[in-house]
């Protein structure tokens, strides 16, 4: 890699060469003082810039035109606004990390500070703390901070993967629907919320919002925007969000009215309670991780109309409060709806995404078991009366679960 020694003039450090490299030390500083724009200008290509230190802008902290650049925040960096430069600040707000149009696949790895804060009386409100326009990856550490403003994505779609505290914010200064979210992905993309991840709207529309493509959003974060939306995703697309057991979503979640979206329980290698289903909407497939093992407490308004993915071969479903009887029917292998009927003639169907698997319906504690393991005809079922052949149980034949349950 060539070493490209920038210019350090009042735009702090530049960058114009190709594959470079500018490491700014702890304690270092670079700034514009009023009238110059920008700490930091990258407009060569493959250009890394690393940050022990502190780089604020009299507009923005780091304005990117060239492709493929990366920045590294370390634990002590700081990218600021005008706020803090020396000789007043610019009398607007601006974003603190930009990539504009011809600046594709961007990184941005945060493991310090990324401040930005409303500048009063300003006329327009700036739409994120860090943007890119063509795409790229935001990977907020576990040490990293954006103080408010958030990450947005506009043009291309974008990953963001964040095991630190992103906050979106409201601003006084323009209407609600420019108000910044955590996450703003504008054409698609994905967001990863890992454990210890805090996604906040720290009032913004949104915790998270996703549009003009299809989303994928983990959580085993928080995600939050407590008693508003949490979580929205685009219409008409075909949106996943995946929440992992040590996933917390404060605020509705939203997959998108008209489209074929999936709620999935994903790793979960503990049976975990999920009683929050009140707050998803807009979701066709409910979903389950396999190995996974969830108590998702949902009443008949959650479960209706709803489709069941990912049931296997090894998978039990607990269907509580209703009580199968040997007039419902039984076994069904390769459908993709099975129709239970309990002791008063009351139907309940249950649909999957695809053929299911054979399944044994047994009584259990709470009521109805499927059971999805297919046997071989003259396999020996344990039951509390000793074994039996499958072929000779009935819908209703109690039979021993793994945990010892008739």
């Amino acid at each position: 890699m060539t070493n490209i020694s920038p210019s350090i003039s009042t735009a702090g450090i530049t960058l114009t060469g190709n594959a470079g490299s500018y490491t700014l030390a702890t304690g270092g500083y670079r700034g514009s003082t009023a009238g110059v724009f920008y700490g930091a200008t990258i407009s060569g290509h493959n250009d890394t810039l690393v940050v022990y230190g502190k780089i604020a802008g009299y507009k923005e902290g780091i304005d990117v035109t060239g492709a493929n650049n990366a920045i590294t925040i370390k634990g002590a960096g700081q990218i600021l606004d005008g706020q803090y430069q020396i000789g007043g600040f610019f009398p607007a707000n601006y974003e603190e990390i930009v990539f504009h149009s011809a600046a594709a696949n961007g990184l941005v790895v945060n493991y310090g500070t990324i401040a930005q804060s409303e500048q009063s009386g300003a006329p327009i409100p700036p739409l994120a703390a860090v943007s890119f326009v063509d795409g790229g990856i935001f990977s907020n550490k576990s040490t990293g901070t954006v103080t408010q403003g958030g990450a947005a994505f506009f043009s291309v779609a974008g990953t963001v993967v964040n095991a630190g505290l992103i906050n979106g914010a409201t601003y006084s200064g323009g209407p609600a629907s420019l108000s910044s979210r955590a996450v703003w992905l504008q054409a698609g993309g994905s967001v990863i919320n890992q454990a210890g991840g805090r996604l906040v709207a720290n009032g913004g529309v949104y915790g998270v919002q996703i549009q003009g493509g299809a989303g994928t959003i983990e959580n085993a974060g928080t995600i939050s925007n407590s008693g508003h939306t949490a979580v929205m995703m685009g219409p008409s697309l075909t949106n996943l969000f995946i929440l992992d057991s040590t996933g917390v979503d404060l605020g509705i979640v939203n997959g998108g009215a008209g489209g074929h979206n999936t709620f999935e329980f994903g790793t979960a290698a503990a049976l975990t309670t999920y009683s929050n289903t009140g707050n998803i909407t807009n979701f066709n497939t409910i979903a389950f991780l396999n190995g996974s093992t969830w108590d998702v407490q949902g009443n008949a308004a959650f479960w209706a109309g709803e489709t069941l993915g990912n049931v296997g071969l090894t998978d039990t479903i607990d269907i509580t409060g209703f009580t199968v009887t040997s007039s419902g029917t039984g076994v069904h292998a390769g459908t993709t709806s099975l129709v239970l009927t309990d002791a008063v003639g009351a139907h309940a169907t249950v649909h999957f995404a695809t053929a299911t698997p054979s399944f044994t319906i047994v009584s259990g504690a709470f009521g109805t078991e499927l059971l999805g393991i297919c046997f071989c005809p003259g396999t020996k079922i344990r039951t509390p009366d000793g074994e039996v052949q499958v072929e000779d149980l009935s819908v209703g034949d109690a039979v021993v679960t793994l945990g010892g349950n008739a």
